[in-house]
């Protein structure tokens, strides 16, 4: 009876890793996986000296930034100074040094809409853009690869252009 009872564990332990494995995969085929991209923005809020200890930003000065929806081939490590702010214990900071995904020039211009894969995710928490006799802007935002469905052209983009969880934005 012992032998029977094991016997019935381990493979209701085995039907269910194998239910589970087969939910959890991946599939590789098709349209699975694919999201559409959206158009990257970000909320800029600063934080006045007077919110220093709360640790709080000025809701009025509150304002969207718009990315464009670019893709880059590849991308280069650089550190950066950035523009000072308040630390984990509440301090505030007037400049440090962080890690940067630096892309240069126009890239390829992509649409609103377009079916991608993600492929990766960069380790940086900045992205800077060089362009040619502009100033580089900097953002608080990552990099991410993708593959465009349809071409299978793979490239590097702003992180906010394929958040699954956002809402996305009217053109």
């Amino acid at each position: 009876m012992r032998s029977f009872k094991n016997h019935f564990f381990y493979g209701a332990m085995l039907v269910s890793l194998t239910i589970l494995m087969a939910a959890c995969s991946s599939g590789g085929g098709g349209e699975e996986g694919t999201i559409t991209l959206i158009k990257p923005v970000i909320e800029s809020a600063p934080v006045s000296a007077r919110n220093v200890g709360e640790k709080k930003s000025d809701e009025n000065l509150k304002r969207k930034i718009e990315l464009p929806l670019i893709m880059w081939d590849a991308w280069e490590a650089k550190r950066y100074g950035v523009a000072g702010g308040i630390d984990s214990a509440g301090y505030f900071k007037p400049s440090v040094k962080a890690d940067f995904c630096a892309v240069r020039g126009d890239g390829t211009p992509l649409e609103v809409g377009t079916k991608v894969q993600v492929l990766e995710h960069a380790a940086c928490l900045y992205s800077i853009q060089f362009i040619e006799g502009q100033k580089a802007p900097q953002y608080m935002i990552g990099m991410s690869k993708i593959r465009v469905v349809e071409t299978g052209q793979e490239g590097w983009v702003f992180s906010p252009a394929v958040n699954k969880f956002s809402e996305p934005t009217e053109e």
